[in-house]
């Protein structure tokens, strides 16, 4: 009798281990399904597309984003994602929704997320624009996760977006991660969606107070820079671009619009088992040499390299690096590293030494060795005072060329006549 409770406890010990471990291999594939998303995900089978226009709430009152003069981000923020909506919307086979369809609307970055995932979103995308301390950068730039297929999906979404956005000419700046303190995901956005298992990034399309870019958003020969004065025209191509690199992400197609993306091929990008970090070292290289120098230009070559991404501007000094020029575009090679030529014109090279700044994807900047232009322009002066004189000397000799002849031939004259009175003396 012992022994057949014994045999029946080690049976039932026996399945509860099985139990045990089916129910932790169960819970491991819903984990796995968790994080790496099957696209189609509502009842019908289309893509779940969420649309979310960054900020908002009333003015003064909450979140206004970034602002310039009267122009306020949230406000342009939610013209740009109902384009955006709208366009999208004329796509067979995607279901878009807006988080919130006001700018009034105030709503916290869990909200947004948890939205999201009510609707078992396929992907997120936040709607912003940009600005910087000192107002000097300009330009397009998406912000991804920084791992795993979330890394994957934003990047790929971020290469084609990237690519439409130049098509308005806006200078594109890149794709970016960026990482916490705790090792997590610094932007809220990105960090609250790949909590609950969506793919998410934010879109910054330009940047709101630099004049190179604010032109895009602002109508231009305005007297009045206020909300009434942006550019609803260029606001709402920003959105319908947006929608175009969704659709092509996803392979859609249009009946409406007579377009089939269902081909486009996605860049091939390798997944990142760990966080991918942003490129946080200056560049290694950057030497200039001086080709020409006038009394108002110069002209000089840079040379500049970053291993771990790529250069995007540079600025110059003539000063010796108290003071800096507008930020310039590099080149639009992308590569590591590269030369180029740069001529300044109008300019006044006595007043001190050229050194010149150049600035990686992630802004970390690296200067130059410093050429002395006063040391330069104070020996050409000596120089040239010295080829001065020596060509007025022979200007001088050659403007008499005639009167040294003449006199030659007096004094030869005045000589054989003395010796020939000489010899008819004797």
């Amino acid at each position: 009798m012992r022994i057949f409770i014994n045999q029946v406890n080690n049976g039932l010990k026996i399945k509860t281990l099985i139990l045990r471990y089916i129910l932790i291999i169960v819970i491991m594939l819903i984990g796995l399904n968790y994080g790496n998303k099957v696209y189609g995900a509502d009842e019908n089978g289309n893509v779940v597309v969420v649309i979310d226009p960054g900020h908002g709430g009333l003015r003064g009152e909450s979140d206004d984003g970034a602002i310039n003069g009267n122009i306020v981000e949230r406000h342009i923020n939610m013209i740009v994602a109902k384009a955006m909506y709208e366009e999208l919307s004329k796509y067979n086979g995607v279901k878009v929704y807006l988080t919130h369809d006001s700018e009034d609307v105030s709503m916290s970055l869990r909200a947004r997320s948890e939205f999201a995932k009510s609707l078992n979103a396929d992907f997120l995308f936040s709607i912003h624009f940009n600005a910087s301390e000192l107002h000097g950068k300009y330009g397009s730039e998406v912000w991804i996760p920084s791992i795993g297929s979330y890394y994957v999906a934003g990047y790929q979404f971020a290469d084609i977006e990237l690519n439409e956005l130049s098509q308005m000419g806006l200078f594109i700046r890149g794709i970016k991660t960026r990482i916490g303190d705790d090792g997590d995901e610094y932007y809220g956005i990105i960090r609250e969606n790949e909590w609950r298992g969506i793919n998410a990034v934010i879109i910054e399309h330009c940047y709101v107070d630099n004049k190179e870019d604010r032109r895009y958003i602002v109508n231009e020969n305005t007297e009045n820079d206020n909300a009434e004065n942006v550019n609803i025209e260029n606001l709402e191509k920003f959105g319908k671009l947006d929608a175009t690199a969704v659709a092509k992400y996803f392979g859609l197609k249009s009946t409406e619009l007579g377009v089939d993306y269902s081909d486009y091929k996605k860049l091939d990008v390798v997944e990142p088992q760990e966080r991918v970090y942003p490129d946080n070292t200056p560049p290694e290289k950057c030497s200039i040499y001086l080709k020409y120098i006038g009394n108002n230009s110069i002209t000089f070559s840079v040379s500049a390299k970053d291993s771990d991404s790529y250069i995007n501007y540079y600025s110059y000094s003539l000063d010796g690096g108290k003071t800096f020029s507008e930020l310039k575009i590099w080149n639009d090679k992308r590569s590591s590293e590269d030369t180029i030529e740069v001529t300044l014109s109008d300019i006044n090279v006595d007043i001190g030494n050229l050194i010149v700044r150049v600035y990686n994807r992630d802004d970390v900047s690296s200067d130059s060795n410093i050429i002395e232009l006063n040391g330069i322009m104070k020996q050409k002066s000596d120089k040239t005072d010295s080829d001065n004189r020596s060509s007025e000397a022979k200007s001088f000799v050659k403007d008499n060329r005639n009167t040294f002849i003449g006199m030659a031939l007096i004094v030869c004259g005045i000589i054989i006549t003395f010796i020939c009175m000489k010899k008819c003396r004797r």
